[in-house]
């Protein structure tokens, strides 16, 4: 594949990312609806949560702990950001 197609290749105006492309074949076109709609509802979950720990702080700006703590709480633990 030109190094040209692999930098831009795109599906359903998303882009795509050459590792994935170059390993698989073919990718029906529904499970990118499927998997942002997924994603979607995971990120609001965690926003969610952190807004919760920022608003019960009595704070107006969201943190990465709070981040952290709302991943944790959703059974994510996510290293490096913490203390």
């Amino acid at each position: 594949m030109p190094k040209k197609d692999r930098e831009r290749r795109k599906k359903n105006d998303v882009w795509v990312p050459p590792v994935i492309t170059g390993r698989v074949k073919r990718i029906s076109g529904p499970i990118y609806e499927e998997t942002r709609g997924m994603l979607k509802i995971f990120l609001e979950n965690v926003i969610r949560d952190a807004v919760t720990y920022t608003e019960h702080a009595r704070r107006k700006t969201v943190t990465a702990m709070d981040v952290v703590y709302a991943l944790k709480r959703q059974g994510r633990t996510l290293y490096g950001f913490g203390r």
